[in-house]
């Protein structure tokens, strides 16, 4: 089976309107506010068909109402930040291809179908960074980014061959996936492409280099395709689980980038780029979540990103406002915000205390298969919201326990809904290890750098920290010598 029922009409219906733009290009515009709507109610309908005929699926009938979602938010904002750009017909074109393309990933129930979208996506994505196709910098950010494509491509050809090796079809489908004797090489090359895919280092300078594009091309990239491995992860889960490799890639690569991109973030200013080194970070988290077996967070942690950078990315044209009013006003007020490292501590004992206490209050009503290590691994990542400055007033602790009861109730929420599809994390020791010595270390660089920004070690570091380890440039490198991109070059 190529699709669900319902679903099938959402993909055509981004098809046939990417073509009726193609067609009519005098009305692109109204034709996409069109199909937005349209979508909108089609996705909506078939969600509530779905629930009604008993075969509801909350994984892909989250991610497509949050495809349509975001593509009608960013189809919205480009009507009006392309005025007077040319080509804008060939770019409405482009991203309801997009869309569709990522509505057939999310919905369909075939392997062959699900990588070949994927790459078609990729593909068509690397032609909306090229909107300005005389800029260098985005042609250079283009061919690098197609060679990671061409790996990824590599690497899910060689998943759907030990498959067929393992299971005699061609056409394998989702209820074909099982554990069989090359399970383990089929979860690892799903990894490495997964690490492709979501720009972890060191093969993140792409994404890093992409601010040539339009802002809302910046806004799908992040919250709407970069982080389309992770859903992808999620329902081949079954794969990953049952390959120590794969897992292991995802654990150590996940973790490694998300703690170094987090260094790099604290010393830079532009507001796109931090973007970028955040997203960077994020799809490490939320790979490091799938290579633990932590399902249900990397779940919440899909549908957060996406909502959250499609809004960054869209509203960073406010940051000089916001820059005017707050962060000159921060720095000059820096020396006058205190924060003591002892209350670092009472925080992290109260986010164990609260996170256990609304975990006790759920399971009241619906019953969780969590282990505790779930529970330090949400109070490890959230405390920080928690260890406010001294002489903060209780309006903003209000503010912050809100916050923080409020996406562990999510966590806990998605959970137990998502329990019939997803296995119950369990958490080995070593990578449960492995992941607070990660937290412990951000935790103290942190701090270094916070009390004793001019010391010796942070000057030191801070000229590799800012260029990313160079990392970059070791890549760059590698592929100037190919002799394909001496040619393109």
């Amino acid at each position: 089976m190529l699709y669900s029922e319902r679903p099938q009409m959402l993909m055509v219906l981004y098809f046939i309107f990417a073509g009726s733009v193609l067609l009519f290009p005098g009305r692109a515009w109204q034709l996409a506010k069109m199909a937005s709507v349209i979508a909108g109610f089609i996705a909506v309908s078939a969600s509530v068909w779905r629930v009604h005929q008993g075969n509801f699926e909350l994984l892909p009938t989250a991610v497509g109402l949050l495809a349509v979602f975001i593509g009608w938010i960013v189809l919205g904002f480009s009507e009006r930040y392309l005025i007077d750009e040319a080509n804008q017909h060939a770019y409405v074109a482009k991203v309801l291809l997009c869309l569709g393309l990522i509505e057939t990933v999310v919905q369909t129930e075939s392997l062959v179908w699900m990588f070949l979208a994927w790459g078609a996506l990729l593909v068509t994505m690397n032609r909306l960074l090229l909107f300005y196709p005389d800029r260098p910098a985005a042609r250079w950010v283009v061919i690098k980014k197609t060679c990671f494509d061409v790996l990824t491509g590599l690497c899910l050809f060689a998943v759907l061959a030990v498959m067929w090796l393992q299971t005699g079809k061609v056409n394998v489908t989702l209820a074909d996936v099982a554990v069989g004797p090359h399970s383990a090489w089929v979860g690892f090359f799903l990894a490495i492409a997964c690490v492709l895919t979501t720009a972890q280092l060191p093969f993140h300078g792409w994404l890093i280099q992409v601010m040539e594009a339009p802002t809302p091309v910046s806004a799908l990239l992040h919250a709407g395709v970069v982080n389309l491995a992770g859903y992808i992860l999620l329902r081949l889960h079954v794969l990953v689980e049952y390959s120590l490799a794969g897992r292991y890639v995802l654990v150590a690569v996940g973790g490694i980038t998300a703690v170094c991109c987090a260094f790099v973030l604290m010393t830079r200013i532009s507001i796109k780029v931090r973007l970028a080194w955040s997203t960077c970070a994020q799809m490490g988290f939320m790979l490091m979540e799938c290579g633990l077996g932590l399902y249900s967070m990397a779940v919440l942690h899909l549908i957060g990103h996406s909502l959250y950078k499609a809004y960054a990315f869209l509203s960073s044209g406010d940051s000089v406002t916001d820059a005017i009013k707050n962060v000159f006003v921060v720095r000059y007020r820096r020396d006058q915000i205190r924060l003591n490292p002892y209350h670092a501590v009472f925080a992290l004992i109260m986010s164990l205390f609260m996170v256990w206490i609304v975990q006790w209050i759920v399971g009241l009503f619906v019953t969780l298969h969590e282990s505790w290590m779930v529970a330090v691994f949400l109070a490890s990542g959230l405390w920080p919201l928690l260890w406010l400055p001294e002489g903060s007033d209780n309006a903003l602790w209000r503010k912050a326990i809100l916050q923080f009861v409020g996406i562990v109730l999510a966590y806990w929420v998605v959970s137990a809904l998502m329990s019939e599809g997803l296995p119950p994390a369990v958490v080995s020791s070593s990578n449960f290890s492995w992941v607070l010595a990660l937290f412990a270390l951000l935790f103290v660089v942190q701090l270094i750098v916070w009390f004793q920004p001019n010391s010796n070690w942070v000057s030191r570091w801070y000229g590799w920290v800012y260029n990313g380890f160079y990392l970059d440039d070791f890549i760059n490198q590698i592929i100037r010598k190919l002799p394909i991109v001496k040619e393109l070059a």
